[in-house]
């Protein structure tokens, strides 16, 4: 590989760590107003696995009473649900902050979910869920800077230096 192909993959690697910290930053900067929220009667909810492009993850799911979408919300554990199944069970009303545009997975469950309330009481908080990709954003911005510097260093010492 010459030095500007070293150059170019370093720079397309930083470029990519900031895009999907951007991503994910932008994810946490919803505003409450732009964010769909829906009421409803829980008809379904359960775990189920969603097989993703490299790995299979655990989700938990909810269908609502006159909402078309199945909603989902990932977390690291399948034990992490238990919570969710604890207090939650058909028939329940809900209230939920939503993104109605979000991706789906392969079998259709919106893991856009912000906010889940059930009487008042908050089960997934929109405040921590932003605090938590603010981070994981900032540590994708730092990863692009590992991957950008080397970029600048190798730039100036090998290329500036053959001219």
């Amino acid at each position: 590989m010459n030095n500007k192909n070293r150059l170019i993959t370093l720079v397309c690697c930083s470029l990519i760590w900031f895009v999907f910290g951007t991503i994910i930053l932008l994810r946490a900067s919803k505003d409450v107003e732009s964010i769909n929220k829906y009421t409803g009667n829980i008809e379904e909810i359960g775990t189920a696995k969603s097989i993703g492009p490299k790995r299979t993850i655990d989700v938990l799911y909810f269908k609502l009473a006159g909402l078309k979408q199945t909603l989902g919300i990932y977390h690291n554990s399948i034990k992490d649900y238990d919570k969710y199944l604890d207090e939650l069970k058909s028939g329940d009303q809900v209230s939920v902050l939503f993104d109605g545009d979000g991706m789906t997975t392969r079998e259709n469950f919106n893991l856009h979910v912000y906010q889940l309330e059930k009487n008042g009481v908050v089960l997934l908080s929109k405040k921590q869920l932003d605090a938590t990709n603010k981070k994981v954003s900032f540590a994708l911005y730092l990863t692009g800077l590992l991957f950008f510097l080397p970029a600048l260093w190798f730039y100036n010492k090998r290329i500036k230096n053959a001219r």
